[in-house]
């Protein structure tokens, strides 16, 4: 009868003790510390979009001094996650450094293919980037875009790398 009643007695802490660990599991993962409301913190990820069109065609991005001072970055990625061109006209993209004092440096360019595929791109900054200034994306395309025509390339912001990505 005592082992029944200790059998009993013990699932029964068991049970209470996988519970409290699973009621604990979030909270410790959240990195709020024992004791405090969970609702408190909310994890937020928001990735900046850039939008460009045949009217609206550049991006500019700041790179301020204390960037450059903790790195020297030999990479700068554009990552394009969407592209609408139904008529698939050739898009080109340029990526510029201008200088605060408005010197501009061609880093490099690059093109999609097919013309509406989406994808991940890296320009070399070739050492350029030793001074505060902005980096400048602009999209061009050979062709003559008709104004009824859809064209819409949606990116990420743009972010840097010292070594290949």
């Amino acid at each position: 009868m005592r082992r029944i009643i200790f059998e009993m007695i013990w699932s029964k802490i068991c049970t209470c003790a996988v519970c409290a660990a699973c009621l604990a599991l979030p909270v410790c993962c959240i990195g709020k510390i024992p004791g405090q409301y969970a609702g408190d913190t909310v994890i937020k990820t928001v990735d900046t979009l850039y939008y460009l069109n045949q009217y609206k065609k550049d991006v500019v991005q700041a790179v301020h001094s204390d960037m450059l001072l903790r790195h020297k970055y030999q990479f700068v990625q554009v990552e394009i996650v969407k592209v609408l061109n139904p008529q698939k006209y050739p898009l080109i993209f340029y990526v510029h450094y201008q200088y605060a004092n408005k010197e501009k440096i061609l880093l490099g360019s690059f093109s999609l293919y097919p013309s509406d595929n989406p994808g991940k791109f890296i320009i070399a900054t070739q050492g350029k980037l030793v001074k505060e200034g902005s980096i400048i994306l602009s999209l061009t395309t050979p062709a003559k875009i008709k104004t009824s025509d859809k064209l819409e390339v949606t990116i990420k912001k743009l972010t840097f790398a010292k070594s290949e990505i």
